[in-house]
């Protein structure tokens, strides 16, 4: 994996393409912001989510001190206004950002809702943001495959914990349920829908579920920074009514905050 565009963040400097090095590497630490509008969505989010993940990883948080005014360069430089922006520490601690090839779901996806499979898998350290390259590899050949939109895990005890690349959450009678979050990254759009739920009385159960019971629910929906709030119609041969009352709350609400942002 590479960055595009003419020039990168490395080593608290903003340098030309050209010096960038491999990212997308197995156990590298990074963060993957959305750019809308020329502004970083959620950015102190993300950077405060790296600062844990590189202070429990004994990295030095000074690894990306000034980053937020580099940022801004970077966008200028870039004359990127919407597009992923990824920031990257490798195991030698080189610090890199920029912006990468960047794909959003369309209108027909959140209108119809996205199919998804089921992936015998675990993120081996879910609370830190750490890049697992042979499950999303197997995700990845997964979905090609049986032509889904993402896959989403099953760990050893048939328990549903979240996406390759997302987070997911289940609706039943007016309540929202997903994994505990001890269980899975805690995904910057997936802290916002909790907070929509407690603003909105809309009661949040942090319960597991378990495979054998995705047919009792009424709705299912995935959530990350890129895709945002986006409707499941199916997880494998189950499928999901599109219309929920909830879940159509949420997806306002979250629309409402990146507007403020």
């Amino acid at each position: 994996m590479y960055y595009i565009g003419n020039s990168i963040i490395k080593n608290g400097k903003v340098e030309p393409l050209s010096e960038q090095e491999p990212i997308g590497i197995d156990n590298e630490i990074y963060e993957l912001l959305r750019v809308q509008n020329g502004k970083p969505i959620f950015l102190q989010d993300h950077l405060n989510r790296l600062r844990q993940t590189l202070l429990a990883s004994g990295i030095d948080t000074n690894i990306i001190s000034n980053i937020e005014q580099l940022i801004d360069w970077l966008i200028i430089c870039n004359q990127q206004s919407n597009c992923n922006l990824r920031i990257s520490i490798n195991s030698k601690q080189t610090m890199q950002a920029g912006f990468v090839p960047s794909e959003y779901p369309t209108k027909q996806m959140y209108d119809k809702g996205v199919k998804t499979s089921i992936l015998d898998a675990i993120r081996t350290t879910p609370k830190l943001k750490i890049y697992h390259a042979q499950m999303r590899q197997e995700a990845l050949e997964q979905q090609t495959y049986e032509q889904t939109y993402e896959s989403l895990l099953v760990n050893d005890i048939n328990q549903i914990t979240e996406g390759s690349r997302s987070n997911v959450f289940f609706i039943k009678d007016n309540s929202v349920y997903t994994a505990p979050s001890r269980m899975v990254l805690s995904g910057i759009i997936r802290e916002k829908v909790i907070e929509i739920c407690n603003k909105k009385g809309i009661p949040l159960l942090e319960i597991p579920v378990d495979e054998t019971e995705i047919g009792s629910f009424d709705k299912a929906f995935l959530t990350s920074t890129p895709m945002r709030v986006l409707p499941i119609s199916s997880i494998g041969n189950v499928e999901y009514k599109m219309e929920n009352k909830v879940l159509a709350i949420i997806m306002d609400e979250i629309e409402k905050m990146v507007q403020q942002q």
